[in-house]
């Protein structure tokens, strides 16, 4: 099935990492990355996480680091749903957190045409 979608979004894809591929970020940037990972992996306990980060933490060296961090986070957030309970205080404090960050990022949109200011 995946290679039904590489096929047809081929052409697609290398157009999109092609216009952000040089915008990786530095050791700083990329923790943002490698503690959702491991953050996804201390609640889960289950090496698949780990699997599953490993790319994205590769992509963050080449890639916006920005965007690879928002991978992360939904990685995150899924270990944390499927392994421990939905309504755990700790996920509401942090998806409170992104949610005002979030406002921030869309009054940039507003103010400057892009939330990545």
């Amino acid at each position: 099935m995946g290679g039904i979608f590489v096929f047809f979004l081929s052409e697609h894809i290398s157009h999109k990492v092609e216009a952000y591929s040089g915008e990786g970020g530095s050791l700083g940037s990329i923790i943002k990355t490698i503690f959702f990972i491991i953050l996804s992996y201390l609640y889960s306990k289950d090496f698949k996480v780990l699997l599953c980060g490993i790319p994205l933490i590769a992509a963050s060296f080449v890639l916006d680091v920005e965007r690879v961090a928002i991978f992360a986070f939904f990685v995150f957030i899924g270990a944390f749903v499927y392994y421990k309970k939905p309504l755990d205080p700790l996920l509401i404090l942090i998806l409170l957190y992104f949610s005002m960050k979030s406002i921030e990022f869309l009054i940039n949109i507003v103010n400057f045409g892009s939330g990545y200011i």
